[in-house]
């Protein structure tokens, strides 16, 4: 049995503290979403955004961060399907795929070759 709370996927800077939930003022950046409680969280957050659907087990979940000229905007799809935007205003830099478990029986796994989608959220 997954909790809500259990799996957090996203994208973060290579500084980054899995184990603590950052702040901004530590300077450290991330971006992320609770896909099993269908929430979103960042550094400017101090609570949960609702967003998109629940996972449930077998999903898949897509991330897929955009850069342009001076930012990035991150969009997240559940077994393909679009979930909207998630954030925009993300500052451009390096940034490393991130996924936090609490739990030891909870399991994902990483696949780099998904094709990227077509359609592009930047205007």
């Amino acid at each position: 049995m997954v909790d809500p709370e259990d799996i957090f996927i996203g994208v973060a800077t290579e500084s980054i503290n899995l184990l603590v939930r950052p702040t901004e003022e530590d300077g450290l950046m991330y971006w992320g979403y609770i896909c099993c409680a269908g929430k979103i969280f960042s550094p400017k957050d101090e609570q949960l955004v609702d967003y998109g659907e629940l996972c449930v087990k077998n999903d898949s979940v897509g991330v897929l961060l955009e850069f342009d000229a001076n930012q990035a905007q991150l969009t997240f799809y559940r077994n393909k399907k679009c979930l909207g935007l998630a954030f925009s205003g993300i500052p451009c830099g390096t940034y490393y795929p991130a996924v936090t478990l609490f739990y030891s029986g909870v399991k994902v796994s990483l696949n780099s070759n998904v094709p990227v989608p077509v359609k592009s959220n930047l205007s």
